[in-house]
């Protein structure tokens, strides 16, 4: 019987606790689980443990770093974004290192909405430290620029389609919205 060569990016969109996760773990073995969403891993990871205990689910949790600062009545939203660029290069690097990987057949973001923001917010960075060496103020991107983070974005995409990986990125039904920094 000859294998299926054919590769698949799977946006699985829905509410909370319709198992989006758990439909992402389906997907062909081996498996690297990029968890942004902080949770939805340890509601699901019972139902694949012996995929865990052989590490045919590969899991690799980012903590998103708090975006405060502290003034005299305690804690207050940051007015400058910090390390999230930084973040934004570790899971490239690992996400390079799982498409180089023959033994990984799918890779999974847990969520996608999480990816996309930490690739506009460490795009934002970069261009706050920008402004800051010319002694300037920077508090958003310009409509224009959200172009490179979607080029940064469907780079990553097509190169999981150029391999032949597996890509499945889970989504909320609605917008993660905030009027403030994460």
């Amino acid at each position: 019987m000859e294998v299926d060569k054919r590769s698949y990016v799977v946006l699985v969109q829905g509410e909370t606790g319709t198992c989006k996760t758990t439909l992402g773990l389906t997907f062909p073995k081996n498996l690297a689980y990029f968890e942004l969403d902080l949770g939805g891993f340890d509601r699901v990871k019972r139902r694949f443990k012996e995929d865990i205990k052989t590490r045919r689910i590969a899991h690799k949790q980012y903590e998103l770093p708090q975006q405060v600062i502290e003034d005299q009545l305690g804690l207050a939203p940051a007015n400058r974004i910090l390390g999230i660029r930084e973040l934004w290069y570790e899971i490239l690097t690992d996400y390079i290192a799982a498409l180089k990987n023959p033994e990984v057949s799918t890779i999974m973001f847990d969520s996608g909405a999480f990816l996309w923001e930490i690739c506009h917010l460490g795009l934002l960075q970069e261009k706050q430290e920008e402004a800051e060496r010319k002694k300037e103020k920077r508090e958003q991107l310009i409509e224009i620029e959200y172009g490179i983070a979607n080029t940064k974005m469907r780079t990553l995409i097509y190169q999981a389609k150029r391999l032949k990986k597996n890509l499945i990125l889970t989504a909320p039904m609605t917008d993660v919205r905030q009027n403030q920094f994460i």
